[in-house]
């Protein structure tokens, strides 16, 4: 699935239930988001997963209300999968073996 902005322009273009101002406003959000992104070099799209795509989509929102330019959006998603997924990603597996050591153990496999 293509979630580039002139793929997201053209579905949305092509759904013929989807008032007018929803429309609007989906299409507002994939050209900010696609602004934020178009100068990151490939290092940094390699960052950006599809998995995020929704996650950030709704994170707009509070980017526009708070006055955020293209470019600080893109700053800060930036930041956040440098940063914050990593470390998320690195307690959640912590998190994961100690489970399981705890499994281990009340199972008495582990003293």
């Amino acid at each position: 699935m293509d979630f580039s902005g002139a793929s997201l322009n053209k579905f949305i273009s092509g759904l013929d239930e989807v008032p007018a101002h929803v429309a609007d406003l989906i299409e507002q959000k994939i050209d900010y988001m696609d602004a934020a992104f178009r100068n990151w070099d490939q290092a940094k799209r390699k960052m950006l997963k599809k998995v995020h795509v929704g996650s950030l989509f709704q994170v707009v929102d509070h980017a526009i209300e708070q006055g955020w330019t293209e470019e600080r959006f893109g700053e800060w998603v930036e930041s956040f999968l440098i940063d914050h997924i990593p470390w998320i990603v690195r307690m959640a597996n912590s998190v994961r073996r100690v489970q399981q050591a705890s499994s281990l153990y009340l199972k008495g496999l582990i003293t």
